[in-house]
C-alpha cells in the first residue's frame, strides 16, 4: 500500500482527535492503559529490568529516527530477517541523562546487554545480534496496539471524521509494511511517556503497580456507572470519582504480580512504599485500591491532560497515513 498523493482537507488534526479522546475519556483511558499493561508485561518480561528494555529501545529508536532523515524504511519482516542491526553511535551520558539512569547503571547495564549477546561491538560498529533482535520483536504489541487503534477509528466514524472504520488487520498490515517509519513514531511517543511516569514515581515499577489499580477502579466506573458514564468526559473530578468509588473490589497482590509480570515480593514493597506516599490504601482484605487521599492530584491531572495530548498526536499520524492511502 502506498502513498501517491496527499489530500490536506481530509487530514484529520491534533486536535479533533484530542476532543474525541477527551469526549469518551473513560472509555479511551482504560483501552489506552490495558495496551500499556500488555506493552510493560512483554517488556519486563524480557529482561526482568525495565531500565534495560528502555536503554535497547532508546538506542534502537535513535536509528529508526536516523533512518526518517535519510528516507529510508525497512518492512517489519524484512527487519526482523536481518542477520545483524547497526545501530547509530550512542554516548553513555546522553543514554543517562535522557532515561533518568545514573551513569554507573547506565554502563553496567550495557554491559550487562552485551554479555548476554543481545548487542555487541565489531571495529567500530556497534549491532544488535540476531537474537537481540528476537528478544525485542513487537509482536504481540503490534497487535495489542492495532486493536485500540481499530476501536479508535469507531468513535471517528460515528462523530463523522473518518468515512470507515479500520480492522486490526488493515492496521497491522500498514504497521509492519512501513515497520521503521511506523514503530519510530510510537517510540517517540512511548518512552517519553515512560520517562514521564518514572520521574513523577522514582521508577517504573510503583506506576505499573499503582495504575492496575487505577485501571481496576476505573473499568468498575465504566462498567456499573452507565447512567452518568456519558455525560462524564474529562472533567476535574475524574479521578476523585474513581477514587471515592463505593464498594470497589480492590486487587490482591498477587492478581497485580499476574498483570505487570513483576514478582509478588517486588510487588508486596512498591505497593508498601505508595501506601506510605498516599497513592495506595490497603483494606482489611488485603486488597489495595487507589487513594482518595492523594495530595497530588491537581499534578496528576496536568500529567493526564499532557498524556492525551501526546496520544493524540500519535494517533494523528497513524490515521492520516490511513486516510492517505484509501484515496
Amino acid at each position: 500500500m502506498e502513498l501517491k498523493k496527499i489530500k490536506f482537507s481530509d487530514t484529520i488534526t491534533e486536535e479533533q482527535i484530542n476532543d474525541i479522546f477527551l469526549q469518551n475519556y473513560s472509555y479511551c483511558i482504560t483501552d489506552f492503559f490495558q495496551f500499556e499493561l500488555d506493552w510493560c508485561f512483554n517488556a519486563y518480561d524480557v529482561f526482568k529490568d525495565y531500565d534495560k528494555f528502555l536503554i535497547l529501545i532508546h538506542i534502537i529508536e535513535k536509528t529508526f529516527n536516523t533512518y526518517k532523515d535519510f528516507y529510508f524504511r525497512k518492512s517489519y519482516d524484512d527487519f526482523y530477517s536481518s542477520e545483524k542491526f547497526e545501530l547509530k553511535k550512542f554516548n553513555v551520558i546522553d543514554i543517562s541523562k535522557e532515561l533518568i539512569i545514573s551513569k554507573e547503571t547506565t554502563r553496567r547495564k550495557i554491559l550487562e546487554l552485551e554479555k548476554s549477546l543481545i548487542i555487541k561491538k565489531d571495529k567500530k560498529e556497534i549491532i544488535i545480534t540476531k537474537y537481540g533482535l528476537e528478544v525485542q520483536r513487537p509482536a504481540a504489541s503490534i497487535k495489542s496496539f492495532t486493536k485500540l487503534l481499530s476501536r479508535f477509528s469507531r468513535l471517528l466514524v460515528e462523530n463523522n471524521i473518518l468515512k470507515k472504520d479500520v480492522t486490526p488487520d488493515e492496521f497491522e498490515k500498514i504497521i509492519k509494511n512501513n515497520f521503521t517509519q511506523f514503530w519510530h513514531y510510537f517510540y517517540e511517543f512511548q518512552i517519553p511517556y515512560l520517562l514521564k511516569w518514572k520521574k513523577y514515581f522514582g521508577e517504573l515499577e510503583k506506576w505499573i503497580v499503582v495504575g492496575s489499580l487505577a485501571y481496576n477502579q476505573n473499568l468498575v466506573f465504566r462498567n456499573n456507572r452507565k447512567d452518568i458514564i456519558d455525560n462524564i468526559s474529562f472533567g476535574k473530578n475524574m479521578l476523585d470519582q474513581i477514587a471515592n468509588l463505593k464498594n470497589v473490589q480492590g486487587l490482591n497482590a498477587m492478581t497485580i504480580s499476574d498483570l505487570s509480570g513483576i514478582p509478588r515480593p517486588t510487588v508486596l514493597r512498591k505497593l508498601n512504599s505508595l501506601i506510605k506516599s498516599k497513592h495506595a490504601a490497603k483494606d482489611k482484605k488485603n486488597l489495595y485500591t487507589v487513594t482518595k487521599d492523594n495530595v497530588r492530584l491537581k499534578e496528576l491531572d496536568k500529567m493526564r491532560y499532557s498524556t492525551v495530548k501526546e496520544i493524540s498526536s500519535l494517533l494523528s499520524k497513524y490515521f492520516n497515513f490511513i486516510i492517505q492511502t484509501r484515496i
